[in-house]
């Protein structure tokens, strides 16, 4: 049994790729969803047990909350705060 204590436990994962990921491109606030690749990548991790009942919470971005579920979380708790900043009229655009 893992003693927890008054304190609150934070896990942070990224979401998965996306077709801007490998294309290196800044994502923001555009909603660019997992590429298959994504979602297979994310189906093979495997989180740590202690992480067990945690409550989940996510940005509303579909790349976001699909990571999340593919990861098993049963409840998600959108949080709209948690969305990457935006890059104005660099989003889209690609890093090198």
């Amino acid at each position: 049994m893992v003693e927890r204590g008054p304190w609150t436990s934070l896990a942070l994962i990224r979401h998965g790729p996306t077709a801007w990921t490998r294309e290196k491109r800044l994502q923001g606030h555009t909603d660019v969803p997992l590429s298959a690749e994504g979602r297979e990548t994310v189906s093979c991790w495997r989180l740590p047990s202690v992480l067990s009942g945690y409550q989940w919470v996510s940005s509303p971005l579909s790349r976001a909350t699909e990571t999340a579920r593919l990861l098993g979380a049963a409840t998600l708790w959108i949080e709209p705060r948690l969305k990457e900043m935006s890059y104005g009229e660099w989003e889209g655009r690609r890093l090198q």
